[in-house]
């Protein structure tokens, strides 16, 4: 599906290595096998504010900005303020670029009111979701009997 998705936009790259790895898949894992990968480019990890916000919950959380930067996506219903980290917190987008890791950056990005469980709700009850997804991501998720059940 997200190979799918992202056909129209050639400058996005699919990675698969959560999927190849064995056994869970933790994000620190996968942020350091990043950062080892491009060890001078900076990095950046993007999540919505929801996300954001339980951070402190997930594996070795505090390491994370050793890795990436984290940019932080606007939810409807959510405070646009750090949770922790004040200290990382830039200012601006250009600063991500000038170092490979260690920031925050809230980026002041559109509101979009969807989520994953609304999606499925929509085609489980015959819905149209084509306000929310591309048209060969529904046709897939149809054919395929993707959330018949859920």
């Amino acid at each position: 599906m997200v190979k799918l998705a992202t056909e129209p936009y050639p400058q996005l790259l699919i990675d698969d290595r959560e999927c190849k790895r064995q056994g869970k898949s933790y994000t620190i894992d996968t942020l350091a096998s990043f950062r080892n990968e491009f060890p001078q480019n900076p990095l950046a990890f993007i999540t919505g504010m929801d996300a954001y916000l339980d951070i402190p919950n997930w594996k070795q959380w505090q390491d994370y900005l050793e890795y990436v930067h984290i940019c932080v996506m606007r939810r409807p219903g959510y405070e646009f303020e750090p949770s922790w980290g004040d200290e990382f917190v830039a200012c601006c987008q250009d600063e991500l670029k000038h170092k490979s890791q260690g920031l925050i950056y809230f980026a002041n990005s559109e509101l979009v009111d969807i989520s994953s469980t609304q999606i499925r709700e929509k085609l489980k009850t015959g819905q149209s979701a084509n306000a929310e997804l591309p048209v060969d991501v529904i046709n897939y998720i149809i054919e395929n009997e993707l959330y018949a059940n859920t």
